[in-house]
């Protein structure tokens, strides 16, 4: 009875999670635990893990104490498939709660089980786990890693449901490596699989990446269309986390499309489902979402409130990063509200946090990408040895085909010596015969002779008449004889030659089809080839992708870092200087009011004028000091401004021109010579031609230059820019290997990789670059680009 009851409650479907909950909590107290508890009691554990997953989306903090229930029955019973069921549950809540670590620990634990039980299903579940920890906390790497491990495993057991969420997770690690097009392919092929088996949930988390991409694309209204669909299947399942998730994103959509009305009403009830469900981290989001939106339409002083409330929370938990973000919004905020001093000790407190986050990142990315780089190198060598391997072994086919070939050659060879032979020895016969029978012919004719001499004389002349008759009889039947003999001999070896003709066909056509076979074997064995060649490209492009795509994060997150950095304070001190001159001014001019027109002649009021005007002018020199700050943020933005952006077409002269004076900043000893046609435009991602410029410009003066000279022509459909320079010049054995990833010759800290960049930014505009250095005579790097990049 009580297995059945547990079968009604696994799979009857009902209208709400609640009402799911209700059920099997029902079921639980109707369950009488002995005072033993045996294996038998399982189905009990199996009820606590049901009423986990159903709880999940209402309460996490019941879903973990039902869990714990679970968990602490199957360990008393020995119920291993069980305590990794509700080790998953704990799993997920304490990854809910931002507790990686934690999770990350209870899952290794459930993975350990799964692996000695052999239970692929839910061992492909705890992999898909502990990808999306890894991926939360930015190793996107390492969680693809996870997630690759996992799809076989759950399409072995034809768990599509777990395939579903699988892919879906694999395009939110593509989406996170702004690798758009390949996540995009991962959520439509999630999506259909989802639809298939009416998976709503699967549905929705496919349809809200999309949307997701679509919303980084800058493309807000596709993305608040998708995620107006999503909230209606979130609601219609009672999913109470994730309509939290989706009401944020709508808020959020709302906000770049400026309706801030609506998207406040959407933030605010993000807000309430969050606190509901004690969703800390999701909290934050809706706190800092609404501090924005508010800030946005005006309203300044509940705008404060809310990002008080985020910093306070970001705090609590311990989310660095959410308090640097909680700390640029007080940032802005306080600075409209004109309390300069706040805003400046929020400032400090925001670049602390961003100095620490940056040097952190940069180091493990760092040390990341060497690791993926050792490891993508083992993986390369294995493929070339599995290549190296079928090659032989498609040789050794080759080889013992030819033996075939030949030993073939040589049977026919020897059947048609043999026939040859035979076909001696069959006429050598035949001649003998024929000799046989003409000396018996002859034999009988001089039998016949003696017995005709021994009659009658008298009967001599008759008989010499019948022996003459009988001569020509017998020379006819002899004449006769031989031509039959012949005619059968003939016939004979006619016979022979057709069989031969017909034996020596055969083997030819055995050997043609051997020919046809041996090349469909060189046939295969070049498609092998292709295959293999081309799985080895893949597996250098993916590489080189990995590394461009950290890279280029660690330079975004620098740029962001310097800007904020440099300009806030700026305009902190711009804005004080402006109004000290003001004040200097007036209060100049109040206390020349108050003189009479004798005192205004007097020598004290005219050296008073005096240092005021001279107070005037080095406030003057401030503010102009102040506006090149400026100028030269605008600059750095200019270079960083691209470093998100698609292929997009634009003014390049103006791009090269822009990052050399940046270069020059740092670099005013250096003679840089520049000769662009003014007319160059093209289409091209310039974020990622600025980084390669520039890392040539401080690489040649890193080897000694101190002149350079950039130079561009163009085509209607090529760009060629080179950039010389008089340093000491790359020696040819070097020059082979400048483009490989982390290969450097500047000692210990530099990290090699700004050429291997370069060079594949430069190959994905469809260009190519290449280098040129003779001796001491400098160096000459030549960027050729088509300007239409397809």
């Amino acid at each position: 009875m009580k297995v059945f009851l547990l079968i009604l409650a696994v799979f009857t479907p009902l209208s709400a999670q609640q009402r799911k909950a209700d059920s099997l909590e029902t079921l639980i107290k109707s369950y009488s635990l002995p005072s033993v508890p045996t294996v038998r009691d399982s189905v009990l554990v199996q009820l606590y893990a049901n009423l986990a997953t159903a709880l999940y989306a209402i309460s996490p903090d019941k879903t973990l104490k039902v869990a714990e229930q679970g968990l602490a029955l199957a360990r008393q019973i020995r119920y291993r498939a069980g305590e990794s069921t509700c080790l998953r549950g704990i799993g997920v809540v304490q990854m809910t709660k931002g507790q990686y670590d934690l999770a990350l620990q209870t899952y290794s634990a459930a993975k350990t089980i799964d692996e000695s039980t052999g239970d692929k299903r839910s061992l492909a579940r705890v992999l898909n786990n502990i990808g999306l920890i890894y991926g939360r906390k930015g190793k996107f790497g390492v969680a693809i890693e996870q997630y690759f491990q996992a799809l076989p495993l759950a399409e072995a057991v034809g768990d599509k449901q777990a395939v579903t969420l699988i892919i879906n997770n694999i395009g939110i690690a593509y989406k996170e490596l702004r690798k758009f097009d390949d996540a995009l392919e991962q959520f439509r092929k999630s999506l259909g699989m989802a639809r298939a088996i009416g998976d709503k949930r699967a549905e929705a988390n496919a349809l809200g990446n999309m949307g997701n991409i679509f919303e980084i694309q800058n493309k807000y209204q596709e993305a608040l269309e998708y995620n107006r669909q999503i909230l209606t299947i979130r609601e219609q399942l009672g999913d109470k986390i994730t309509v939290g998730i989706t009401l944020d994103n709508i808020g959020r959509n709302l906000r770049r499309l400026r309706q801030y009305a609506e998207a406040e009403e959407y933030s605010r009830k993000s807000l309430r489902i969050r606190e509901e469900t004690g969703d800390k981290l999701g909290q934050i989001l809706s706190l800092e979402g609404l501090a924005r939106i508010l800030y946005e339409s005006g309203k300044t002083d509940e705008s404060l409130v809310f990002a008080l409330r985020s910093l306070a929370l970001a705090d609590s938990i311990g989310a660095t990063d959410k308090k640097a973000q909680a700390f640029d919004a007080l940032t802005e905020i306080y600075e409209r509200r004109g309390e300069y001093a706040t805003a400046l000790k929020y400032e400090r407190l925001r670049g602390k946090i961003a100095d620490s986050l940056l040097n952190a990142d940069v180091l493990k990315q760092t040390a990341e990408l060497r690791l993926q780089y050792e490891d993508e190198k083992k993986r390369q060598h294995i493929v070339l040895l599995e290549k190296e391997n079928q090659v032989q072994i498609l040789a050794l086919a080759q080889q013992k085909a030819e033996g075939i070939r030949k030993a073939q050659q040589i049977k026919i060879l020897n059947t048609q010596q043999e026939l040859s032979l035979l076909s001696l020895q069959q006429q050598e016969a035949q001649l003998t015969e024929t000799r046989l029978t003409s000396e018996r012919d002859k034999q009988a004719l001089a039998l016949a002779e003696k017995d005709a001499s021994l009659k009658d004389v008298t009967l001599r002349e008759r008989n010499t008449e019948i022996s003459r008759q009988r001569v020509i009889q017998w020379s006819l039947a002899a004449i006769l004889l031989g031509a039959i003999i012949a005619a059968a001999w003939l016939g004979r070896l006619y016979q022979q030659k057709r069989i031969a003709n017909q034996e020596i066909l055969r083997q030819q056509a055995v050997l043609q089809d051997q020919a046809t076979e041996i090349e469909l074997i060189n046939t295969e064995l070049h498609e092998t080839n292709i295959g293999l060649d081309t799985a080895l490209h893949d597996l250098k492009a993916t590489q080189s992708q990995l590394v461009q795509s950290e890279r280029m994060s660690a330079i975004g997150m620098l740029t962001a870092g310097v800007m904020h950095e440099i300009n806030n304070p700026n305009a902190i001190a711009y804005s004080a200087i402006s109004q000290t001159r003001a004040k200097l001014a007036e209060m100049t001019e109040y206390f020349l009011s108050m003189l009479d027109e004798e005192s205004k002649d007097s020598a004290e009021v005219r050296k008073f004028q005096e240092l005021s005007n001279d107070a005037l002018s080095r406030l003057e020199l401030a503010a102009d000091g102040s506006q090149r700050v400026k100028a030269i943020v605008a600059n750095l933005q200019g270079f960083s401004k691209h470093q998100e952006n698609d292929v997009l077409p634009g003014d390049w002269a103006k791009e090269i021109r822009g990052t050399v004076s940046l270069f020059q900043l740092q670099y005013q000893a250096v003679n840089i010579e520049v000769s662009i046609p003014a007319t160059l435009r093209m289409q091209a991602n310039f974020g990622e031609l600025n980084q390669v410029l520039l890392n040539m410009l401080v690489n040649a003066t890193q080897a000694g230059a101190t002149a350079l000279r950039i130079h561009a022509e163009e085509t209607a459909e090529q760009a060629t820019v080179s950039i010389a320079d008089n340093g000491k010049g790359i020696p040819p054995e070097v020059q082979a290997h400048i483009f490989e990833p982390f290969f450097s010759t500047k000692g210990v800290g530099n990290s090699g990789l700004g050429l291997s960049i370069s060079k594949q930014i430069v190959e994905r505009h469809g260009g190519q670059v290449r280098c040129e250095s003779e001796g001491e005579s400098g160096t000459t790097f030549i960027l050729e680009l088509p300007k239409e990049v397809l």
